[in-house]
């Protein structure tokens, strides 16, 4: 397995994906890129790594690309894998908890800046002033209760807050399993995943 860094700012050059493909040494290579904007980067490595298989599972973000991995079959062809791993993507709703830089208008939302907004699945589904009122408000729209959340707390919010919002989440949401792990990512003090 070889990771390639990037984020929101940093997308990946087909040359780092290029050169990661050739790393592995494999027969067969499956790229996660986790990202919206890295899927047709991706998607040319193919063409260029002749010696190899590349196949590209469209992972929009860190959750589907985790659910992914967790569908892989290391015994199973690349084929079956890649079908298996689309499948367990489909289930996946992608929440990114952060905060507006400046005021603004998207997806219909006036936001200001500091306000915190809810990007669901790349749209900009709820706007407020805290985190956990957000995230309610995401849960409360999402038009049937997940059975797993899995929330990832990112590098600005410790342990101990972190399981204050999903101690909070459990009381209006008693019936849903929840995970916390330290994802450590910038800009997103949350990113949840439901399934």
């Amino acid at each position: 397995m070889q990771i390639v860094e990037g984020g929101q700012t940093m997308n990946p050059s087909i040359e780092n994906l290029l050169d990661a493909v050739r790393a592995t040494n494999a027969e067969s290579v499956i790229i996660l890129p986790n990202n919206g904007n890295v899927i047709m980067t991706a998607l040319e490595v193919d063409a260029l790594a002749p010696e190899v298989a590349v196949r590209v599972v469209p992972t929009r973000s860190l959750p589907q690309g985790i659910t992914a991995l967790l569908a892989l079959d290391p015994g199973g062809d690349l084929a079956s894998n890649c079908a298996r791993m689309e499948e367990a993507i489909g289930g996946v709703v992608t929440v990114e908890i952060t905060h507006a830089v400046r005021d603004s208008t998207a997806d219909g939302q006036d936001i200001h800046e500091g306000d915190v907004i809810a990007v669901v699945d790349d749209r900009i589904t709820q706007v407020g002033r805290d985190h956990l009122s957000v995230v309610e408000a995401v849960l409360d729209h999402a038009g049937r209760e997940p059975e797993l959340i899995t929330v990832y707390r990112g590098a600005g919010i410790d342990e101990e807050t972190a399981e204050q919002l999903v101690v909070s989440l459990r009381r209006r949401h008693p019936d849903v399993e929840f995970e916390v792990h330290d994802g450590g990512q910038e800009h997103y003090p949350y990113i949840l995943s439901l399934e």
